[in-house]
């Protein structure tokens, strides 16, 4: 075997390995949500002024957490693409109270994004988000980061919860 394969087969083990990246998904979905809406509406929330701000709050709320977590990553030079080796292993920040602060911030601006539009299309895309994100996105990256960090992870995994 060549030293290039090698090096190439080493690349390709030292990442999560996830099956779709998360803000493809994430815009897949809201853009499906409002063209499945804009074809056959289907309204949940009963009084629309009053859901357009909170659907806004939620949405504000999940962009502010991304923020800070994105932050945090590059606090300490780590990289939040999926495809590309972790760097380092942030415990701080959001990342204290959730191993996934992301795709929190990410299933609240969902929700924001449905109850603003009042649309019940994007909260049944939720059925698609979830199992992909935890099987295909996050179980996959929890193996990698055992694998890269070892008994650091595990600790840090059996401290800090999963979602909130």
């Amino acid at each position: 075997m060549s030293d290039a394969k090698v090096i190439n087969q080493e690349a390709a083990e030292d990442r999560a390995d996830v099956v779709v990246r998360p803000p493809s998904l994430w815009f897949a979905l809201v853009a499906a949500g409002y063209g499945l809406d804009w074809l056959v509406p289907l309204s949940f929330v009963p009084n629309r002024w009053p859901n357009i701000w909170i659907g806004a709050l939620l949405f504000a709320a999940g962009l502010v957490l991304a923020i800070w977590a994105f932050r945090q990553f590059k606090n300490f030079r780590g990289d939040v693409d999926t495809h590309t080796p972790s760097s380092a292993l942030v415990d701080s920040g959001p990342f204290a109270f959730s191993r996934n602060p992301i795709y929190c911030a990410m299933f609240l601006s969902l929700i924001g994004a449905a109850v603003a539009a009042d649309t019940l299309w994007i909260v049944a895309t939720l059925v698609i988000w979830y199992p992909v994100m935890r099987h295909g996105v996050i179980g996959r990256e929890e193996e990698y980061l055992e694998r890269r960090f070892g008994n650091a992870y595990t600790e840090y995994k059996s401290r800090v919860r999963r979602w909130i």
